[in-house]
């Protein structure tokens, strides 16, 4: 701990336009943590140090491992000091050079000199981000037990949409929480992330429903508390979670929506649309709604059931529901991994 009674940390923002948001990120990390900061060259051209020191109340370190504001080894200083070190808006060049190993500045000598976490927050045009060099750079870097929050999908500063923003600060924030966490529970430990730190995970939870006619429907007894939960906990391991939801009550929705990016499905034929949308990008799906094994045929109007007729066989209303977890083991990458749930009886 530092004399602020917080934990020490070190802060470096690189040069993708992201730069300007990090005051933001860094004011929301002074809550809990004593920060020291790092700003490359570049990074200095959309956040001035002058910036940054207005809310840190100290001089932002020179990048230049010979600046005469370093003694001795100040060069590996911060490397013993800091809990945990977060790069924001990491760029591909920096990845590039992280990634060969070399250290040509105030920076990269730390991280390299270092222990503890190293979560990398990366922006970049989405082609950039896509590009197979960058990801090959990233998987070295992964393998060698650094840390990601990956980018989100969005428009991003040059007018493109696609993979490549800046993950959002809570997110890191969760990152680096549960990064220091592991690290407590391991203290012998060198880079030991938490397995879900940094994955894709999409988790589907809640009832399904199926209309019958205008007035009357099927469904589940489902609350979505399960998936849910699920989505939560995984959260705080540092898995950036995307939920898929069904028409849970509105007191759930309140309860827990707001953590996560949910998209919402009612009928079969929803969830089918959400799974095609959002299972290709993720890394674990994770199956937790109550989907319906059958469905009616929607009738206009409240003349679906004749009363009238009670000879005609409810089962003719029906159809089956597809088998969607099988449907998507049919198409999954190797890379993915898929755990499902299932209530069974007898």
């Amino acid at each position: 701990m530092t004399s602020t009674g917080k934990p020490p940390i070190l802060l470096g923002a690189c040069g993708s336009i992201a730069a300007y948001r990090f005051p933001d990120f860094l004011r929301l990390l002074l809550e809990d943590f004593d920060p020291e900061v790092l700003l490359t060259p570049s990074a200095e051209k959309f956040c001035t140090p002058t910036t940054i020191e207005t809310f840190l109340a100290k001089r932002v370190l020179s990048m230049d491992p010979f600046s005469e504001e370093h003694l001795g080894t100040d060069h590996i200083s911060q490397a013993r000091k800091a809990r945990a070190i977060v790069l924001y808006g990491v760029t591909a060049n920096y990845l590039g050079m992280l990634a060969s190993g070399q250290s040509n500045d105030f920076l990269s000598l730390q991280i390299l000199a270092s222990t503890a976490p190293v979560i990398f927050a990366p922006a970049m045009n989405p082609t950039m981000w896509a590009n197979s060099l960058v990801q090959e750079n990233v998987s070295k870097l992964k393998k060698h037990g650094y840390l990601f929050v990956e980018p989100k999908s969005g428009v991003v500063a040059c007018g493109e949409k696609g993979t490549g923003h800046i993950a959002d600060s809570d997110t890191i924030r969760n990152v680096l929480l549960s990064a220091l966490k592991q690290k407590e529970a391991s203290p012998k430990s060198s880079l030991r992330p938490s397995y879900f730190n940094g994955k894709k995970v999409l988790i589907t939870a809640g009832p399904m429903r199926s209309s019958l006619d205008s007035v009357r429907y099927l469904q589940n007894r489902s609350s979505g508390k399960m998936g849910l939960s699920f989505a939560k906990a995984l959260k705080r391991e540092g898995a950036q979670v995307s939920v898929l939801l069904g028409p849970v009550e509105k007191n759930v929705r309140l309860e827990f929506e707001s953590d996560f990016m949910v998209e919402h499905y009612v009928g079969a034929k929803d969830y089918e649309v959400g799974l095609e949308k959002n299972f290709p990008q993720c890394d674990l799906f994770i199956s937790l709604s109550a989907v319906l094994d059958f469905e009616f045929k929607t009738s206009e109007g409240k003349d679906a059931f004749d009363r009238g007729n009670r000879s005609a066989p409810l089962s003719s209303l029906l159809v089956e529901v597809p088998d969607f977890v099988a449907k998507m083991n049919e198409i999954k990458k190797s890379s993915q991994q898929i755990i499902s749930f299932s209530l069974e009886h007898g």
